[in-house]
């Protein structure tokens, strides 16, 4: 990936890190037109931030450089999801 790709999706995980951090000390997750309470809506509260946890590891692992195959081959989903050399051609500079 780019570098000024690399670095836009640094910026996308520093700021779904801060939405995060906000939402655990607010107990409010504001997802597209909704908003989730902590103590009314706890399943979807959890749901919402651990959507966005896993797009903020996916967001920092391209930043750092990885590939989606090497992310996804992290957590054992490198089978499930398939080819994904779509996202990344192999002689892209990293």
């Amino acid at each position: 990936m780019p570098l000024y790709g690399r670095v836009i999706m640094g910026c996308l995980a520093a700021f779904m890190a801060w939405t995060m951090l906000r939402a655990w000390r607010t107990g409010v997750a504001y997802d597209e037109n909704a908003t989730y309470v902590e103590n009314d809506q706890p399943t979807m509260f959890i749901a919402a931030m651990a959507g966005q946890l896993f797009a903020m590891l996916f967001a920092g692992a391209m930043a750092a450089g990885f590939t989606p195959q090497e992310f996804f081959a992290q957590f054992g989903l490198d089978k499930l999801f398939g080819d994904l050399s779509w996202l990344c051609p192999p002689n892209s500079a990293r």
